[in-house]
């Protein structure tokens, strides 16, 4: 037992002071996907599975395929439970995924600075890895993943064979499940035993094992062969060479001169999980996370071995690091409780709400600012454009949504709506079709003027009210 701590004291600290960092930015990790998770979950526990849109005006009555309903469901039931429970359910996420790839990682025994180095330069690889959303919660199921093929490479026990409740789940919390297969695909390959056959056919069986499973093969085809959301969404673009992936690359390049220099000491399977997790993050922006946590998981004892620590002190600094994790969760949640507005200023917080709760028309709202409203202003469900879940759309309404957002052409194709939330620079033309109700550096609030009056008033009494409290007016 002392030595497994020993093994585990290097990814612990180094996961305490990932801890540490989350907590400072806890914030930042509040996104559109947070609100968009928040918003699928309360849908799914108060109206039942989804089968048809009922949030948006774009979308309504489109098929909804709700992949993602069990991480929705559980970011729902723990904010409403714990307040900022999302936040804290993300964030205890995240440092289980890393901190158990730097375990993995670090086993054998490795320097205590290798491990954090790893680790620090996993998230600066992709910070979108951090966010509070969905795939969050996939992340400790792929580690899981990596760790069993890891730990039985040679040949397959009856333990490997928990790869399948751990698909069963996976299909539930997100779609990467569909490259958890293709990497026990590759282990298979590699391996290309009967038993290794039996466990890639019962992983890809158990992808299926959700209540959506007649509709996930056309849903798996939109999301990753032919997505209508092509070239317009960001995260789903190639990893060219450029700022947003500076970190990937120079992640990449470290992993690959040791690889080549001590290509001796990696395994089969660990060569083909690097090159498979590369060549996806090359693909999108959104698979660099695979790869970030496999080089952590498989990477640093290889940099810089080290022995295990002994002595009386360890199990106490092992202690300190859990309990400094669970302490900055704490403190992530209290503080995200506390100001429930994200990326929104307290006064647009209010602004929004105010608008959109009271002009009782059609809202026209960008990504950014569409499942927040849809969040704190349940009215508006229904009334809501369009929101974050552009995979239920067509690509034809995806570009007549880039032209409504353009501000130079976005005038008559507006005649429809009563207010208009988006950021100042997509806004600058619409005077001619409405009053700013308000404005600041990152949201701008346009209404009509038949709805202006009723808002205005509504807004002065939302600053006397409530002015500290971001949210719907009361």
């Amino acid at each position: 037992m002392r030595s497994r701590i020993g093994d585990a004291v290097p990814s612990l600290g180094a996961t305490a002071l990932l801890a540490i960092l989350l907590a400072a930015i806890s914030a930042a990790t509040v996104t559109q996907d947070t609100w968009l998770a928040l918003v699928a979950g309360r849908e799914v526990v108060v109206h039942g599975l989804p089968t048809q849109n009922h949030l948006t005006v774009f979308g309504a009555g489109h098929i909804w395929v709700d992949q993602q309903w069990l991480a929705q469901a559980a970011f729902y039931g723990l904010d409403r439970f714990a307040g900022g429970g999302a936040v804290a359910l993300g964030m205890a996420a995240a440092l289980a995924a890393f901190g158990g790839a730097s375990y993995l990682g670090s086993r054998g025994g490795t320097k205590p600075l290798a491990a954090t180095a790893f680790l620090i330069a996993a998230v600066v690889a992709d910070p979108w890895s951090i966010q509070v959303r969905a795939q969050e919660l996939a992340l400790p199921l792929y580690v899981a993943l990596v760790a069993l093929l890891l730990a039985d490479e040679q040949r397959v026990r009856a333990r490997t064979f928990l790869c399948w409740p751990i698909f069963v789940v996976w299909a539930n919390v997100h779609g990467s499940v569909a490259f958890g297969v293709a990497i026990v695909c590759a282990y298979a390959v590699t391996a290309r035993t009967r038993r290794t056959l039996a466990l890639a056919a019962g992983c890809l069986v158990s992808a299926f094992a959700s209540p959506y499973a007649i509709n996930l093969p056309r849903y798996y085809w939109t999301m990753l062969v032919d997505p209508p959301f092509a070239g317009i969404n960001v995260e789903w673009q190639p990893s060219w060479p450029g700022f947003l992936t500076i970190g990937f690359y120079l992640l990449a390049t470290v992993t690959g001169v040791v690889v080549l220099r001590a290509r001796n000491s990696f395994t089969r399977f660990e060569i083909v999980l690097l090159v498979l997790t590369f060549a996806s993050a090359v693909v999108a922006l959104r698979n660099i996370v695979w790869f970030a946590v496999a080089v952590v998981a498989v990477v640093p004892r290889r940099v810089a071995p080290g022995d295990p620590l002994y002595g009386r002190g360890v199990r106490t600094l092992a202690a300190t690091c859990v309990a400094v994790m669970l302490a900055t969760i704490t403190y992530a949640a209290t503080r995200h409780d506390a100001d429930r507005s994200g990326s929104l200023t307290p006064s647009a917080a209010a602004a929004v709400a105010a608008a959109v709760e009271h002009t009782h028309g059609i809202v026209f709202a960008d990504d950014l600012h569409a499942d927040w409203i849809l969040w704190h202003v349940p009215s508006a469900r229904g009334r809501v454009a369009y929101d974050g879940r552009l995979e239920i759309l067509s690509r034809a309404q995806l570009l007549r949504l880039i032209a409504m957002r353009d501000a130079a052409s976005a005038v008559p194709l507006l005649a429809r709506y009563s207010v208009v939330v988006e950021t100042p620079a997509r806004t600058r033309r619409l005077n001619r079709w409405g009053r700013v109700a308000y404005s600041d550096a990152a949201t701008v609030v346009v209404v009509r003027p038949a709805a202006l009056l009723r808002v205005g008033q509504r807004w002065r009494r939302c600053r006397s009210t409530t002015p500290s409290v971001p949210g719907v007016c009361v």
